[in-house]
Parts: C-alpha cells; structure tokens; sequence
C-alpha cells in the first residue's frame, strides 16, 4: 500500500515477520532518494491480501494512517533541515 503526499513522499505498508509498519519514501531537492521506518502501523491482514485498520483506539506505540502522515511529514521537515 502506497499513497502520495502532496507530491513531497509516500506512505508505504511493510511486514516484517507478519508486524506492519509504516515507511515514509521520498526525495529531496537533488533527487536523492530516502526511506525511513516510522513505527509500527494499527493494521492487520484483510481477506484479499491488503491490510486494513485494527478495531478500537490506536494503542500507544502504534501509528494509525493520520498519524503516520503526522510523523512522516514531521520526519521530511527534519530530514530536510539538515541537509
């Protein structure tokens, strides 16, 4: 699962040994290309393959997709900043 923000990354679905997680992936200005874990995602395994959002409250230390587009455009304007 991906999706675009704004032109500027995308929000990427990735398992690891069966746990979700969000990944943020996008280039800068010289076109070099990054790729950060943002944490773990509040999904699991839909029926076709794909993944959908959990029941109940986000618990702590998991990203819903808000989130996760929080962290991930937070993440940019860091990463961003140093360079």
């Amino acid at each position: 699962m991906e999706t675009e923000l704004q032109g500027k990354g995308a929000l990427v679905v990735r398992a690891y040994k069966g746990t979700p997680f969000y990944e943020a992936k996008w280039r800068n200005a010289a076109a070099k290309q990054f790729k950060r874990r943002l944490g773990r995602a509040w999904l699991e395994p839909d029926p076709e393959g794909g993944w959908r959002k959990r029941r109940g409250r986000v618990r702590d230390g998991f990203l819903d997709e808000r989130g996760a587009y929080r962290e991930m455009s937070r993440l940019i304007g860091e990463v961003e900043a140093e360079q």
